[in-house]
This record gives structure tokens, sequence and C-alpha cells, in this order.
């Protein structure tokens, strides 16, 4: 399966993110760190239901936990202060005291 198009995308998608500058969201709009750990925890749960369904299971799909507010800012906060790489992925999401991570800001020092 080519996956070109989907790669360039997400690498598209990061370094927007990457680069911040991003205003005040209208009342009502996900601010850009909500909506990068939505995208975060959309993409984990569709992998969790791929591997599933890849070892002979039957799952489904509920992506309630990427729309939910506490959950977006747990991600966020967890993270929170430590930037995408430029690579075009995003690297693990550790303690805050490592240097990888995502959502903007200014890395550790």
């Amino acid at each position: 399966m080519d996956t070109s198009a989907l790669t360039a995308a997400y690498a598209d998608y990061l370094s927007l993110a990457e680069a911040g500058g991003f205003g005040e969201p209208e009342p009502g709009e996900w601010t850009a760190a909500e909506q990068i750990a939505h995208v975060a925890l959309a993409d984990a749960s569709i992998a969790a239901v791929a591997l599933a369904v890849a070892s002979g299971q039957r799952p489904v799909y509920d992506n309630r936990a990427s729309l939910d507010h506490w959950n977006l800012h747990r991600l966020i906060d967890e993270v929170g202060g430590r930037r995408f790489r430029s690579a075009g992925r995003p690297r693990r999401a550790g303690p805050p005291d490592q240097p990888d991570g995502a959502f903007g800001g200014e890395p550790p020092q």
C-alpha cells in the first residue's frame, strides 16, 4: 500500500503545528493545542482498533476520548511546552523532564 500521500499530509500538518503562531480561537472553537491533541488521540484510537482487527478481534471504534475536553487537556498538560520534531512525526510523549513530545512552546532547558 502506498502511504506516501498520507505521510506527506502528516508532514505538512506537523510542520504547521511546529511553526505555531496561532491566534486565539473564536468563542466555542478549539485552540491549536486542542486540535493537535484531538488528532493524536484519534490516531491512537484508530491504530488500536486496527491492531485488534489484525489480531482477529472484532473491536468497535469510539472517538469520544478524542473529543473529551478533560482528556484533550490531560494530553496537552502531559506534553506541554515540548515541540513537534520537524521530521514529520511527533516523538514519544514521555515524562515532562524528557525533551520529547509536542504541542508547541519552547523545548525544556
